[in-house]
Formats: C-alpha cells, structure tokens, sequence
C-alpha cells in the first residue's frame, strides 16, 4: 500500500441494487436516472432508490458500449454488431443501426451524428435522426479503441498500432501517425486542436502534432501498458495543464503540459492494475484489478477516500447528487456509495467538484479486453 493512502476513510457500500443475471459493462446516471447495460443483453432503468423501472432488450449478445445525448436519447452497441437507439423516458426502441459486422467497441457523439468504433476495424458515421449510415470510414487493419471529434476532424486510435484522423463529412484519411508498437489504448485532443497525447501496451504515452502528424515526444515511465490517460486543468489552483495516465503497473502518473510534460509526481496506492480513471475539477477517481475504487485530493496528491467494492468492476458513475456515486460489478450488480461531507472532513470542497457536465462523470472498462 502506498504512503497516499494512510489514513484515508474506507467506505463500504450503504445499498446493492440487483437485477442483472451476468456482468454489468457500462453505466450511466442521466436525466434523474441510472441506467445500466450488461452481458445478459440488457439495458436496465432505475430510479435513485434503487428500484428497477424497465429493461430494454433487443439484443441477441453483450452490451459493449453506451453513450447518451442531452436530448434524452440512449444509443446500445453490442456483440451483435448492432446499435441501438431508445428514448430514455418514453422507454420505447426509435432506431436500430445496422451495418458493423462485429462488436462495436466505441460510440461518441458529435453534433447530430453518432460515431461508432468496431472489432470489425471500421468507423462509421450515423445520421441520429434517420439511423441512417452517413459514411464509413475504412482504413484500420484491427479493432478501433477509441475514437475522438475535434471540429471537422475524427481521431482513431486501433489496435493496428496506429492512430488515424479522417476528415468528417467526406471520410478523407488525412493522416496515420506510426510510432508505436502495440495496442494504442487511448488518445487525447488537446483543447487547442493542434496537439495529441496517446497511450498503448507498449508502455508509453506519445505526443504528436495534429496538423503535420510529427510526433513530438515520447514519454517511457511506465513499466507496464498504459491503459488511459486524461486531461486536467487547474486541479491543485495553479492554472497549470496536467496529463494524467493510468498503467497496469498500478501507478497513477502526473506530468505538466506547460513544461515540456515533465513528470510532476506518482500516486500510489493500488495494489495492481488500473484500468481507467476520470477527473472532475480537483477530484481524480481511479479504479483497478485491486477491488478498489480510490478518490484523489489532486491539490494535494493524496487519497482520500477508498471505497471497497470487494467484488471485481466495471464502471463508475455519479449519482442524483454529487455525494454518490455507484460501481457496477462483474457479478451484475451495482453498488451505492455515499460520500457525506459533513462527516468528514477530507471531502470537504471535493463532492462539489463532481457536481459538473455529466458526459464526462462516468467511465467504464474498455471493450476490448487484453
């Protein structure tokens, strides 16, 4: 256990919601609801107190990927190769997107378009309106495993070891950025369009220049895959720009934008691998292969709170309130965790930074199982 975590308070879970018959793969708290999709084919709705309102189906395999839009729509891909689209309040089925021929493994949503990533090494672009497919975007030999749009620009990173950018509206491939030499995990814009962080199993976190496709640095401080990487900005009230990455050697790495991506400091305290992790304002939560969910102080650099799932998870979200948050489970069930600032102390300032735009409060384990 890392010097992080002494004398930060564990809680254990005040409620278990239930329901599910196989492992829970993504989850989402929106518009007043939590919303959660498993390996049993399903999508289910439940109301904060734990009730579950309805199950959508559909879907002949697993749940892979969930996105939702701020007009109260619910997009579901699959195993099956299909996705899904539903009116969340209404709970009735508008539109099924036919075309990938393998589980897709990303969705994101930009303007009135749906982009969905496939094992099937495609990309392809859906009109939200129509279900209709718009465009397709081929070129990757492997599954695509993430994908980001940045104006009139649509980033692709694969498992073909390469990252992609295509223009949007005729499906253009206007650059490959080679370098590294496994599985590109995950990338990051950044806010100014010209720059791009990326992460792979090779160990490494690339920096690339967006309009010439150079790559600009290469960092190597981990010692295992590093599986995600985010951005922060003002975390510790400097004004600073952070990058922070994720590694399967169970450390949290911290480097400074502005100078040269110098590696400001390491946040241990997981016993294995970490699998992802989110930031809201000053708050950094992280979970790993460990059972354990941790928030971070990022001011301070220190862990907080620990909440004990003490059953392998998925996917993390934030409630109704910003006190709460739940974990979904490989077993199919979802834990409720309370976060009570007025009983401690140490979560005095924080809860209150998860009280932002839920797009991105959330996270969940990749498709992509490696």
């Amino acid at each position: 256990m890392g010097q992080n975590a002494v004398s930060c308070v564990e809680l254990e879970s005040n409620k278990e919601l239930t329901g599910h018959t196989k492992a829970i793969s993504t989850l989402q708290y929106f518009n007043g609801k939590l919303y959660s999709g498993s390996h049993d084919a399903t999508l289910r709705q439940w109301d904060p107190s734990g009730t579950c309102l309805y199950v959508f189906k559909g879907h002949s395999k697993f749940i892979s990927a969930m996105i939702t839009s701020t007009d109260g729509i619910i997009y579901t891909g699959s195993d099956d190769g299909e996705i899904r689209c539903f009116a969340a309040e209404r709970q009735v089925l508008l539109h099924i997107m036919k075309g990938h021929t393998k589980t897709i493994s990303s969705l994101t949503l930009h303007k009135k378009y749906l982009y969905s990533g496939s094992f099937d090494s495609d990309i392809r672009k859906w009109d939200c309106e129509t279900g209709e497919c718009v465009q397709v975007f081929k070129g990757h030999t492997d599954i695509v495993t993430g994908i980001v749009v940045k104006g009139d620009y649509i980033y692709s990173a694969s498992a073909d070891k390469t990252i992609k950018k295509w223009n949007t509206e005729d499906g253009t491939l206007l650059l490959t950025f080679n370098g590294h030499t496994s599985w590109v995990m995950d990338l990051c814009i950044m806010e100014d369009g010209f720059h791009m962080y990326t992460c792979s199993q090779d160990k490494t976190i690339r920096k690339w220049n967006c309009t010439t496709g150079k790559l600009m640095n290469v960092i190597e401080d981990a010692k295992d895959c590093v599986s995600r990487i985010v951005v922060s900005k003002n975390a510790d009230d400097s004004g600073a720009t952070h990058l922070l990455s994720a590694s399967w050697d169970g450390i949290i790495r911290e480097y400074s934008v502005d100078d040269g991506d110098q590696l400001v400091r390491e946040l241990k305290g997981h016993s294995t691998k970490i699998k992802n992790i989110m930031v809201k304002g000053r708050i950094l939560i992280s979970g790993g292969d460990d059972n354990d969910v941790r928030i971070w102080d990022l001011k301070h650099g220190k862990t907080v709170c620990i909440l004990k799932v003490r059953k392998p998870f998925t996917s993390i979200c934030r409630g109704k309130t910003n006190n709460v948050l739940y974990v979904a489970t490989k077993a199919g069930s979802i834990k409720e965790f309370a976060l009570d600032s007025s009983k401690n102390k140490k979560f005095d300032g924080l809860t209150e930074d998860l009280d932002q735009d839920q797009t991105q409060t959330h996270y969940s384990e990749a498709a992509v199982s490696v």
